[in-house]
């Protein structure tokens, strides 16, 4: 399996709640899942303090209630965190640009970014789900 054999850049705890056919929904701890991580105190702080993820079912047993190991390959992590936060901000820029350069007033720039921001989220999701997302990696019951 190539996960095995590469470096694992990101790996976390979770928790199976629920087996849906070929998925497995795990919850993490978000401390957890984000520890070291630079903006760990903004990126979240208004959200849950756990988090749900659906995963590919692994090829080992797996039942709810028992914890996992979840892993992100580090190329898809960069990948990943590029598209998320370079497109919109691009997309953004570029709105301001166009406007700025046709003399539209402030308000059309506001608006124009806006707008570019919105267009650019259905791009960054359908490049998004190219890219292969976290997987479980082992069971961790003691």
């Amino acid at each position: 399996m190539y996960w095995k054999q590469t470096k694992i850049f990101n790996k976390t705890e979770g928790t199976v709640v629920d087996i849906d056919g070929p998925t497995v929904i795990v919850e993490i701890d978000r401390k957890g899942a984000c520890r070291g991580c630079q903006a760990e105190g903004i990126c979240h702080a208004f959200t849950s303090p756990v988090m749900k993820v659906r995963l590919p079912r692994p090829s080992f047993p797996l039942k709810v209630g028992d914890k996992a190991i979840i892993a992100i390959q580090p190329t898809s992590l960069v990948w990943a965190s590029i598209v998320t936060y370079i497109i919109p901000v691009v997309a953004i820029f570029f709105a301001i640009g166009i406007t700025r350069q046709c003399g539209l007033s402030v308000g059309f720039q506001a608006i124009s970014a806006v707008l570019a921001f919105l267009a650019s989220l259905p791009i960054v999701r359908r490049i998004g789900s190219s890219f292969e997302g976290p997987m479980i990696l082992e069971k961790n019951n003691p």
